[in-house]
């Protein structure tokens, strides 16, 4: 009996002041809705990074000179520091007993071009042949350079899937030149 009649005051209450009551209705449903969005959003970022961090597996590490810069100051203390070059390669192969595989990377933006196509700002990597054994590329037409290859410095490339649609739509892009 008491029941029923909170549940007829409480209804009386939303009558009584519809315009409270839409208003209180729509700031929950908007909280909810926001609360959800965020956490779809943060669950979504985290798996990506997860699969990032997959793809490299728990004893991947990577050694630069410029690492997390927080602040100016220190931008200018890893400014300062020796640039890696192929002699940290070998100390690194030589000082590190457990490294079972180092490949040094290094990149920059260029402009490519094929034919009367271009594209700017385009992401350019190199690295050893070895590097596939690190992190996990999946190729979907042709293969990774080989240590042959690098060893006589063979003008060859990895290139992506929108490289491969920009120049080569339609067109098979091996032993073509960029």
């Amino acid at each position: 009996m008491i029941i029923v009649s909170i549940f007829g005051i409480a209804f009386d209450a939303i009558i009584s002041n519809k315009l409270r009551s839409t208003l209180t209705f729509l700031g929950i449903m908007i909280g909810v809705t926001s609360v959800m969005t965020i956490i779809s959003a943060l669950e979504g970022m985290m798996g990506a990074v997860e699969e990032d961090l997959s793809a490299l597996g728990p004893s991947t590490f990577f050694i630069q000179q410029f690492g997390m810069v927080t602040s100016e100051e220190q931008f200018r203390e890893m400014a300062r520091r020796k640039p890696l070059d192929l002699e940290s390669e070998e100390l690194l192969q030589e000082g590190c007993g457990y490294c079972e595989i180092v490949s040094p990377r290094t990149g920059t933006r260029a402009k490519i071009k094929y034919g009367n196509n271009a594209l700017k700002n385009v992401r350019v990597r190199g690295a050893r042949y070895n590097y596939l054994e690190i992190v996990d590329i999946q190729s979907a037409q042709g293969r990774f350079y080989t240590s042959e290859e690098e060893l006589y410095r063979k003008k060859v490339a990895f290139i992506g899937d929108k490289v491969r649609e920009t120049f080569f739509s339609g067109v098979d892009p091996l032993g073509k030149e960029m």
